[in-house]
C-alpha cells in the first residue's frame, strides 16, 4: 500500500469497501472474501500465496460466473424434490430463501405371515 502511494481509506475505496472493513483485514480481524481478492488482485497485479499454493486474479473466477452458478444453484430447489426407493422417502424442498429442509421417512415394512400347521404326532 505505501509502495504504491496511498493510505488505508484510498485502498479501501479502490476495492469498494469501508475503512474500518480494510483495517481489519490488515489486523488480521476478518477475511475478505474472494470477489475482493479478486479485485485486489487485478487492481495491484499481486498475487497471493497460501501453503505453497499461488492465487492470482483468475483463481477466483469472474463476477459473472459466479452470478451465474447462483442462479442456477438457487433454481436448483424451486419444487420440492423427492428421492425414494423400497425403504425411504427423502424429500428435499427450500423453506426460506437461504435455508433447504430435508424430510426423511421411512416406510413400514409389512410383517410377513408364516403359518404353521400343527399336527398331532400319534
Amino acid at each position: 500500500m505505501q509502495k504504491r502511494g496511498m493510505n488505508q481509506t484510498q485502498a479501501a475505496r479502490e476495492l469498494s469497501i469501508t475503512k474500518q472493513a480494510f483495517s481489519q483485514y490488515l489486523r488480521e480481524k476478518a477475511t475478505p472474501q474472494g470477489d475482493i481478492l479478486a479485485r485486489a488482485c487485478a487492481k495491484w497485479g499481486i498475487t497471493l500465496r497460501y501453503r505453497d499454493a499461488e492465487f492470482t486474479r483468475g483463481a477466483f473466477g469472474s463476477a459473472e460466473a459466479r452470478a451465474a452458478s447462483d442462479v442456477l444453484q438457487l433454481d436448483l430447489f424451486r419444487e420440492p424434490q423427492v428421492f425414494e426407493n423400497q425403504h425411504l422417502v427423502l424429500t428435499v424442498a427450500r423453506s426460506h430463501k437461504l435455508t433447504l429442509q430435508l424430510t426423511i421417512k421411512m416406510k413400514q415394512m409389512t410383517p410377513t405371515v408364516r403359518t404353521r400347521s400343527l399336527r398331532k404326532s400319534s
